[in-house]
């Protein structure tokens, strides 16, 4: 397979100036001025360049405008193991590249019936690029799709500065107001000097959203937050410190009385402590929405205490002792996270008579045990991704697993299923070309390579004796950087 960059050339212009000095005497009888002149000499008109290349390596790894063969995959069986590879872009032009692209051909450019029967049975288990998915409607978290408020009513270390201290902007805002944080490294000395109170941070007041400018990569807050009010959104940090409240160490914690909260957005890295919540609800909250959240290194990533209608959905849960757990819920639902790589449990559930909870559409796979019930009443969890076509062996206690999922919910090229067939295939990014993609790369400076991977799988339900021995042959992967 091969890799092609498109390049793009544009004008850079530069200022030019003249210095000019008139003398205003009169010369008598003459009738002429006195005048000299100074000259900025020396201006020069040059085009810049977009220069996209592709590595094996990030770093480093002799970049080019081709790649060969880094998706050459060989003796696949349905249903089996995702394959999986990624190439490094690199821009080496002198001009930013705002905006990417990928798409696919066959190198022949002959469409046969049998490279396509072939192409539409190769599921696309992944495709990212930077960490962020490419494809629409999966699960897991996206913090590409982030979008940071314009309607800022108090502003922390940007613009109007308002305020230097995330915790002295939530200390003076009033009911409904918007406050917009700048990007910085909110550490605990940072808040705790100038007047802020420090960790954990309180969000007290009613209906308030406290959300980064800048999203979480640029934005990262060294403590906890709570949330003690209903319809409070919190988005948009990646928040690398814990706080502790009633033996509780968390990253963000949810009372009893804030029903509403919506948590998004948010990049929540542990260190391992014991009990530690990357999300935590008080018992008797409801109503509470986690989605496009990654937690990692966590006791335990998202835990709902005894509550009703909660949401956890589009979010990565992955390398805790435990992805997810739900106390006793009433109306909770799992839906569409990637619970994945948990040492002892993937999702733990007390489900007693009379608790329910909707459990769907997960890829969970990689944990100690999947899915571990601790109660009385069977875990409702057909139509999940257990990574493989046996999850019998993946679950502990009352846990229904049938008709489960053929293959990963990885979501759609473009948000459509030009196939039909129920999930992204190398055909449908042969149809379907993937344009607009922000942000594109900048000119190189040593560490911005950005990686694209692609994982695939022969689908399992659909693919009969027919396909045996086949092969794809020559298929390309392209990708274009334009400037806008």
């Amino acid at each position: 397979m091969t890799g092609k960059a498109i390049l793009l050339n544009k004008q850079i212009w530069l200022a030019v100036g003249m210095v000019t000095f008139i003398g205003a005497v009169v010369a008598s009888g003459t009738g002429a001025f006195f005048s000299d002149t100074a000259d900025v000499t020396g201006n020069t008109f040059a085009a810049g360049t977009l220069d996209l290349q592709l590595t094996k390596n990030e770093g480093g790894g002799s970049p080019a405008d081709t790649k060969s063969a880094l998706w050459n995959f060989t003796n696949m069986a349905p249903g089996g193991t995702p394959e999986e590879s990624s190439v490094w872009l690199r821009n080496v032009g002198s001009v930013d590249g705002a905006t990417l692209g990928v798409s696919a051909a066959f190198s022949n450019n002959v469409s046969s019936p049998s490279q396509v029967a072939i192409a539409k049975q190769m599921r696309i288990t992944e495709m990212t690029l930077d960490g962020n998915n490419l494809l629409v409607g999966g699960a897991g978290h996206s913090f590409g799709d982030y979008q940071a408020p314009t309607n800022c009513d108090i502003e922390v270390n940007f613009g109007n500065n308002d305020f230097t201290r995330i915790s002295q902007a939530v200390d003076a805002a009033a009911a409904g107001q918007v406050i917009c944080v700048g990007a910085g490294n909110y550490s605990t000395t940072w808040e705790t000097n100038g007047g802020g109170t420090g960790f954990p941070i309180r969000i007290d007041a009613n209906n308030v959203t406290v959300a980064s400018v800048t999203g979480p990569a640029a934005t990262t807050v060294g403590g906890g937050f709570i949330i003690d009010n209903p319809d409070v959104i919190l988005t948009g940090f990646t928040i690398n410190g814990e706080s502790t409240l009633l033996s509780e160490t968390f990253g963000v914690y949810v009372n009893g009385a804030a029903s509403d909260a919506t948590i998004s957005f948010n990049d929540l890295q542990g260190s391992d402590t014991a009990d530690s919540r990357g999300v935590v609800t008080e018992g008797g909250s409801s109503n509470a929405i986690v989605t496009n959240v990654r937690a990692n290194n966590w006791a335990t990533g998202i835990f709902f205490n005894p509550s009703t209608g909660m949401t956890a959905t589009k979010n990565t849960l992955e390398n805790n002792n435990v992805g997810i757990s739900n106390d006793n819920p009433n109306g909770n639902t799992v839906t569409l996270n990637n619970i994945i790589n948990n040492t002892l449990e993937g999702a733990g559930v007390l489900l007693a008579s009379g608790n329910t909870l909707t459990f769907e559409m997960n890829n969970i796979f990689g944990n100690g045990v999947d899915v571990a019930q601790y109660g009385s009443e069977a875990v409702v969890a057909g139509n999940n991704w257990w990574g493989d076509f046996n999850p019998s062996d993946q679950t502990n206690g009352l846990v229904t697993t049938t008709n489960f999922a053929g293959g990963p919910f990885a979501g759609r090229v473009g948000g459509a299923d030009a196939n039909s067939n129920g999930y992204a295939d190398l055909d449908d990014l042969r149809l379907t070309s993937i344009t607009g993609i922000t942000p594109g790369l900048d000119s190189y400076t040593g560490s911005n390579d950005q990686e694209f991977v692609l994982a695939v799988q022969l689908d399992g339900p659909t693919t009969g004796n027919n396909f045996q021995g086949a092969a794809l042959v020559d298929y390309v992967v392209e990708f274009s950087l334009n400037q806008i």
